[in-house]
């Protein structure tokens, strides 16, 4: 396929334009330098997401006299399900200032209309960016826990009654966590759990393609009963910071105390190593899982999905929430519960491909 964008354009005085391959390495060194650089916009997922979905990706790049001043990967998902959109990964726009963000967005949406897509999505942005006219929906919230340089101190700065869950759960002996690169395990819970939450599952594929393109990012937790696996954490580690994507906790094992015990290890861990910060990952909000998180955080942070659609109406999965489910969404939840493992392995991937990202 041809690179659009493989031209420069010249917007508020910065030259935008597509990368190539030979551009991998700036990129990457632009994001690690970056204070707003997460592990979601490195290169490596151009390869990741072709790989898996076979998606059409455009990693835009805005430069001023050759210095990179910011980037926005993007990626084209055409979906008889969600319809046509050009769509960010999660973190969307990785900037410098607000004149390179800008000129991200405008050549974003020259490009979406070059497309003819549906939808314009600029997903899990951490920040607005103002000289926009996109929509804004602020349907998650993220929360941080910045950690102290010892396991005693960060102890102490729990929660009682988080204390108490933890020491309640080890107290028990029949929980084993671990910090391992066995996706098999963690496929396995992810599977049960997104199926009793109602969600589709992206496939086995998909994560062994992320480690194979980001094989010092990434970090995975379980949680096992015996030989049974009951939690399961992917995480990224970058710039000193551990970044929770995706993971769950089995149903039924909520008196062992199974996900206390896997954050408290993970904290440990991230300490020992020398971490600064952990990112327990997006939530809707307000959530039981918002929630949780905030037991241990002492930060959170709004997170949007900035978005222009071009025909039709905002795709339903855009917002979340029992208050913006639809009958069909409820419905789809309550059939994908009860339906049998193996097509929900089977269809997972397939249905994934449509909402990659939820």
């Amino acid at each position: 396929m041809k690179i659009l964008l493989e031209t420069p354009i010249i917007i508020n005085k910065m030259a935008v334009y597509s990368i190539t391959d030979h551009e991998n390495k700036s990129w990457d060194t632009f994001v690690s330098r970056s204070a707003g650089g997460l592990p979601t916009h490195l290169v490596a997922w151009r390869e990741i997401l072709t790989r898996t979905y076979g998606y059409h990706c455009h990693f835009l790049v805005s430069s001023l006299d050759g210095k990179i001043l910011g980037v926005l990967p993007l990626f084209q998902v055409d979906s008889l399900i969600t319809g046509k959109s050009l769509q960010s990964l999660p973190g969307a726009i990785c900037a410098e200032d607000e004149i390179a963000a800008q000129s991200l967005i405008a050549a974003a949406d020259s490009l979406a209309r070059d497309l003819k897509v549906d939808y314009l999505l600029l997903r899990d942005s951490r920040q607005k960016w103002s000289g926009n006219d996109l929509e804004v929906v602020e349907a998650h919230r993220g929360v941080r826990m910045n950690l102290p340089t010892d396991v005693e101190t960060a102890w102490k700065s729990l929660r009682k009654d988080v204390r108490y869950h933890i020491r309640h759960g080890q107290k028990s002996g029949m929980v084993h966590v671990s910090l391992d690169s066995r996706i098999d395990d963690l496929y396995s819970v992810l599977l049960n759990f997104n199926q009793y939450m109602g969600t589709p599952l992206f496939g086995f594929q998909f994560l062994k393609n992320v480690l194979t393109n980001l094989p010092n990012e990434c970090l995975v937790i379980n949680a096992c009963v015996g030989q049974k696996p009951v939690a399961g954490y992917f995480n990224f580690t970058f710039d000193r910071k551990i970044f929770g994507m995706w993971g769950g906790t089995l149903t039924g094992y909520q008196d062992l105390k199974v996900t206390h015990q896997v954050y408290w290890a993970l904290i440990e861990h991230a300490i020992r190593l020398g971490f600064a910060q952990i990112d327990m990952g997006r939530s809707s909000y307000p959530s039981s899982q918002y929630d949780f998180k905030s037991q241990w955080g002492d930060e959170n942070y709004p997170i949007y999905q900035l978005l222009r659609v071009y025909r039709g109406k905002m795709p339903q999965t855009i917002r979340t929430g029992p208050d913006n489910e639809t009958s069909a969404t409820f419905l789809f939840k309550r059939v994908w519960r009860k339906s049998p493992t193996w097509l929900v392995r089977k269809l997972g991937p397939y249905i994934r491909r449509h909402i990659p990202f939820g």
